[in-house]
Order: C-alpha cells, then sequence, then structure tokens
C-alpha cells in the first residue's frame, strides 16, 4: 500500500530526521550541509512525510537554466513506494519564475538502484566522470525540461 506523503520545504528543526536518513543510505552529508542549505537562497530543500514522520528528503540547486539534484534520499522502510519520484517531480516543477531547460545529477557508477530510479523518472545517461568519487566513477544524467 503507497504511504500517503505530504512534501514540504525544509525547515531548521527537520535537520536531526534527515541527517538520520542520510547515515542510513548515502552518508556523505554532514549536518551543518544540511543547515547550510537551508540558507542558500539558490537550493531547493523539501522533505517528505508521512503520519507527520519526515520519511525523505530532497536538495537541488537553481543554476543557471538548469535544476542540480544533489541529493534525494528515502527512509529504507519507506523506497519502492513512490517516494523519491514525489520528491523529484516536486523540485522538477519549479515554482520560481526562471524556466530551466534540464535537470542534471551525477551517480556513482556502482550505485544501480540510484541509476534504475533516475532512468524511471525519465533521466538519461549522458557521460561518465572518470575517478570523480575516491573509489567510483560517476554517471552523469539528465532530464530535458
Amino acid at each position: 500500500m503507497t504511504p500517503e506523503i505530504t512534501i514540504r520545504r525544509a525547515q531548521f528543526t527537520d535537520i536531526d530526521l534527515v541527517f538520520e536518513i542520510e547515515q542510513e543510505s548515502i552518508n556523505s552529508w554532514s549536518c551543518d550541509q544540511f543547515i547550510q542549505e537551508l540558507s542558500n537562497r539558490f537550493s531547493i530543500f523539501l522533505v517528505a512525510e508521512s503520519k507527520n514522520s519526515i520519511v525523505g528528503y530532497a536538495i537541488a540547486w537553481r543554476v543557471a537554466d538548469e535544476i542540480q539534484i544533489n541529493s534525494i534520499s528515502v527512509k529504507k522502510n519507506f523506497r519502492k513506494q513512490g517516494v523519491g519520484s514525489k520528491l523529484l517531480a516536486e523540485i522538477i516543477k519549479n515554482d520560481s519564475d526562471k524556466v530551466f531547460s534540464r535537470a542534471i545529477l551525477d551517480v556513482r557508477s556502482k550505485n544501480i538502484e540510484a541509476i534504475n530510479f533516475y532512468t524511471y523518472n525519465g533521466f538519461t545517461k549522458n557521460g561518465i566522470r572518470k575517478n570523480y568519487y575516491n573509489d567510483d566513477d560517476a554517471v552523469l544524467m539528465e532530464k530535458v525540461l
């Protein structure tokens, strides 16, 4: 059964729960980085809630005429239920006055689950950055908007 999900802008009081989700998944962001995103004018920082509990988050930047997806993560017991897709759709929806031409991101080449998620959501592979991460290449992906 698909849970009822509400997407909203992140707030300072959400950081601890967002960080818990980060630690059980990607584990590359610090609490300080999440706090900084709340004050970046170009940042889109959203959380997904189910029954008043945060079950996922997404961070992207508005850069020139692009939306750069920086991180999307969903609590383990809420994965594969559409939460990540809802977060992604809300980011791409673009509530600013500016028109964006595409959404871009990079993902570890070993992260097949993430590559499949983005492909399912309309992204295509458009390049590789060799040795981008200490232990892996980055797959560049984009979606024309």
